[in-house]
């Protein structure tokens, strides 16, 4: 495939000029439930015309290896979502360079980017750690490696140099989110209480900073906004093309407790601004036919109702919600699982 010419713009990819996609690349990551992250790393390099394929973490080591055979992929890249798993992920990395896979090895998620060093050194198979939000810093890796240039100076990875981890200047946040493609959903819709359901994301970044939490030290520790919302009428689009596509009858997606939504929404108004916004336009647009559940994180707690720091708050689209029993501790779909703040309230 002939090099195709791209703008540099800033915020974006910057450095290599041009880009051969002649050769795959393999993405391994957890797709026992939905990992919107490898997602959209595969979406951006698919728009950007590269061929990617996405592998479970969890098949057969065998398969893994095979799948990487078959491909021989410019780059292999390791979603490593939950850090008690790095293990595993070294003697992946290890086995798949034992059978001869010569493909360049990086990584990304919350672990590796903020613990570049460590993962370096427990992972020594890999090359270059893909730090914070990667989609343009793999798509400039991408880029770099197929046209032969200087991959280590890329802005947003850390690699090895000589004995000693380097890491690069930080790459800015992507600003405007409504930028990014729809995520790849290579995965199979999850079914709770009868009902299918898929995560949509409406936003990145977190305005708390709870002690407990890496997903604020996550978006602070990169240059740029740290929370950014979606346009939420291309939020429906994609719940009601999920719906159209996939048959999903259920959406759901997280939001923080801030009122930063509410420019999105047309003007000032609470934190569910947006909540409200898409809950009323995906009903008009889905005639009632599947549901909208909105979650947010709720940090209230109290020993006397036994709920959890990290409750679930869900709210839903479905007018019947509203009369259920406010009282009741098993809900149906169409109901919120669970409201703490007022339990607490009544039993306080």
């Amino acid at each position: 495939m002939p090099a195709v010419e791209f703008p540099i713009v800033n915020g974006s990819v910057s450095g290599a000029t041009s880009r051969d996609t002649s050769r795959p690349i393999l993405l391994i990551g957890f797709q026992q439930e939905a990992n919107l992250g490898i997602g959209y790393l595969a979406s951006t390099l698919r728009q950007a015309g590269y061929r990617v394929e996405i592998c479970d973490f969890q098949l057969d080591k065998e398969e893994v290896l095979k799948a990487a055979q078959s491909l021989n992929p410019l780059i292999v890249g390791f979603s490593l979502i939950f850090q008690f798993y790095v293990d595993r992920f070294a003697a992946l990395a290890t086995y798949l360079r034992e059978n001869g896979i010569d493909s360049h090895f990086t990584i990304g998620g919350h672990f590796p980017s903020l613990s570049y060093q460590d993962t370096l050194k427990l992972i020594p198979e890999i090359d270059s750690v893909v730090r914070f939000e990667g989609e343009l810093t793999l798509l400039e890796l991408a880029d770099v490696l197929g046209t032969g240039g200087d991959w280590r100076t890329i802005e947003g990875i850390a690699f090895h140099n000589g004995s000693e981890p380097v890491a690069n200047p930080l790459r800015h946040l992507v600003h405007d989110l409504d930028d990014l493609p729809y995520p790849d959903r290579s995965y199979r819709d999850a079914a709770v209480l009868g009902r299918r359901i898929t995560p949509v994301l409406a936003s990145r970044g977190c305005a708390r900073t709870c002690s407990f939490c890496s997903i604020h030290m996550f978006y602070r520790a990169a240059p740029g906004k740290v929370v950014r919302t979606r346009d939420p009428k291309l939020v429906v689009e994609e719940m009601v093309q999920l719906h159209e596509e996939r048959g999903t009858t259920t959406s759901f997606f997280f939001r923080t407790t801030t009122s930063r939504y509410s420019a999105r929404c047309g003007g000032a108004g609470p934190a569910s601004s947006l909540t409200r916004s898409i809950r009323l336009d995906y009903r008009r647009k889905s005639s009632g036919k599947s549901t909208v559940a909105p979650m947010s994180w709720n940090r209230n707690y109290s020993p006397k109702c036994g709920t959890p720091a990290s409750t679930w708050s869900t709210w839903v689209s479905n007018p019947a919600a509203s009369k259920a029993s406010k009282h009741s501790t098993k809900r149906s779909p169409s109901s919120r699982i669970s409201r703490p703040s007022k339990c607490c309230a009544k039993s306080a």
